[in-house]
């Protein structure tokens, strides 16, 4: 008899656990932030979103249409589309509205260098006067290693160019093989991104609160650890992440030129770095790895800066753009410790690129004078 009622059990389980499956199947479309409902796998890009998805166009990027021309393309990851945010308040749209210019997205969240580098020829396709690459210091040279890891395409793509992909090889034990299968699951997605929204909006004596009227969030001690590991270039990966970057970074300009088209780069900072001098000036105590991933932030984009002009590569920092917004609009990012901001901090990127970039550029400066 126990033995039945057990059996009844483990049947009821598996039952509501499929049910909750194929329901989940069912509701995909509607599910925007789930992978395995909104979008295909790539072997070039690792997953591309499917063009039903509200906001998301044919070619699979977050635009109302494809246009045949633009004056702008703007390339990125997650903070280039626009997490936490309508689309019309991405930092693209918020460009067009700014400079007056038509502005095509191709970003794309967890998207590293390397699928920047691939939709290259997507975004020269739409006959660019500009193209804008934003880049997030806190992850995209570790996010390099990550796809060079799961994806053969970029490994042999690596091998051929002489990188060393061997650091880039992490571990794939049983519990790696063991997330693979699950993660072919919407009831995984579902549980973990509920999980995630849990621990990101909850202080468990792990976060450094930050419970002022104008900036309440939280910033996770797990967090400024993993940004703080994902900038430091004395790691192999991320040393790898670099010279990976700027090679591309290089052709992307290089091909640019020889067509006419402007080539720029917005660094986007990690939220830890936007509160840092604000947290300190408010009193706060910053623990050692804090100071850590500012440090190792500072020397990132040090490097990129010395990158940058030794190419002739326009770029602008958005990181005092958008720590101004702190004192001034308040509310910059979530009160949780998703480091995307929110509608006043992707203004602060619009303007950065509008300011920094577009209105720095003498012939732009000369066509608005004549304008007026």
């Amino acid at each position: 008899m126990k033995l039945k009622k057990i059996l009844i059990l483990t049947s009821s389980i598996i039952l509501t656990l499929i049910l909750l499956e194929v329901g989940l199947r069912i509701l995909a479309a509607y599910l925007i932030y789930s992978p395995k409902n909104n979008s295909v796998y790539d072997d070039r890009l690792g997953r591309k979103f499917i063009p039903s998805v509200l906001d998301i166009d044919e070619n699979g990027f977050r635009n109302p249409a494809v246009p045949e021309e633009v004056d702008i393309v703007a390339m990125g990851d997650s903070h280039t589309y626009g997490v936490n945010v309508k689309s019309e308040n991405s930092w693209p749209a918020q460009l067009a509205r700014m400079s007056g210019m038509t502005v095509y997205n191709l970003g794309v969240g967890g998207y590293s260098p390397l699928q920047y580098y691939y939709l290259y020829d997507t975004g020269i396709s739409l006959k660019p006067k500009r193209i804008i690459l934003a880049l997030y210091t806190a992850n995209d040279l570790n996010d390099v290693c990550k796809f060079i890891e799961r994806s053969e395409y970029w490994r042999e793509w690596a091998a051929v160019r002489g990188y060393d992909t061997g650091v880039c090889i992490g571990s794939s034990g049983w519990l790696s093989r063991i997330n693979k299968v699950l993660s072919a699951s919407n009831l995984y997605w579902a549980a973990a991104r509920a999980i995630k929204r849990v621990n990101e909006g909850t202080d468990f004596g792990d976060s450094i609160s930050i419970s002022d009227e104008r900036n309440p969030t939280l910033i996770k001690y797990g967090t400024i650890g993993s940004h703080r590991k994902n900038m430091d270039l004395e790691r192999e990966r991320i040393s790898l992440g670099l010279a990976v970057t700027e090679d591309l970074l290089s052709e992307m300009k290089k091909r640019a030129g020889s067509l006419g088209i402007e080539f720029s780069v917005v660094l986007i900072p990690s939220k830890e770095v936007v509160f840092f001098d604000y947290l300190k000036k408010k009193g706060y105590e910053l623990p050692a790895d804090y100071t850590g991933l500012v440090d190792n932030e500072n020397e990132l984009v040090a490097e990129f800066s010395r990158f940058f002009r030794a190419e002739g590569i326009r770029f602008t920092d958005a990181r005092p753009y958008i720590e101004k917004e702190l004192y001034t609009s308040g509310g910059v990012y979530s009160t949780t410790d998703d480091c995307h901001p929110l509608e006043a901090g992707y203004n602060a990127y619009a303007r950065a690129a509008y300011e920094g970039i577009i209105m720095d550029d003498p012939h732009e400066k000369e066509r608005v004078k004549l304008k007026h």
